[in-house]
């Protein structure tokens, strides 16, 4: 089978809407564990610096009506440092659920996001005050494993001055574990 009928074939199964299940008003999502690997570009009053960053979040759970989420997470991984019980609030742009037994996958699910992540010192030594997080985000997943795609914006304030000491783009890709959704 020639690679051209291989591309027309899979992009008639991944798009055609004869497939596509109905979008719930309401829906829960989780995902256990997200690995990856992202690079971000950051300046640090004149200094600039380019740097590799594991992208590691751990125990997501989001809350959906329509195409407005919020999710809380027990642990995330930015380029700034690691936070512990992060928030994002998220819009979907465009998103297409596709049913597995009692449950639901995403293929794809697209969406703009907001985040603020602050940490505490009890993962690392490095105290810093909150980090905003502005971006996009490309994600899939199926039977519970998936994959996604960032772009985002970070920027980090001093814990005792409130001044910006950290900001810049990042961008990663990622693997997800035990993920799914739950629309009703």
């Amino acid at each position: 089978m020639s690679a051209m009928r291989i591309g027309v074939l899979l992009f008639l199964l991944l798009f055609c809407p004869v497939h596509a299940a109905a979008q719930k008003d309401f829906n829960i999502q989780f995902e256990l564990l997200r690995y990856g690997l992202g690079v971000s570009h950051n300046t640090i009053g004149f200094i600039e610096r380019t740097e590799f960053w594991g992208n590691v979040r751990v125990g997501d759970l989001t809350f959906s009506y329509k195409r407005f989420r919020l999710g809380v997470m027990l642990f995330d991984s930015t380029p700034p440092g690691n936070s512990i019980l992060p928030i994002e609030a998220d819009f979907t742009i465009y998103q297409r659920p596709r049913k597995y037994l009692w449950f639901q996958g995403m293929v794809p699910d697209v969406l703009a996001e907001v985040g603020y992540y602050w940490a505490n010192g009890i993962i690392d030594d490095n105290m810093f005050g909150p980090t905003w997080k502005l971006g996009f985000r490309g994600e899939l997943d199926y039977y519970g494993v998936g994959a996604g795609a960032e772009i985002a914006y970070f920027s980090t304030s001093d814990v005792n001055t409130s001044l910006v000491t950290e900001s810049g783009p990042a961008a990663s890709v990622y693997v997800r574990l035990l993920v799914t959704n739950f629309g009703f």
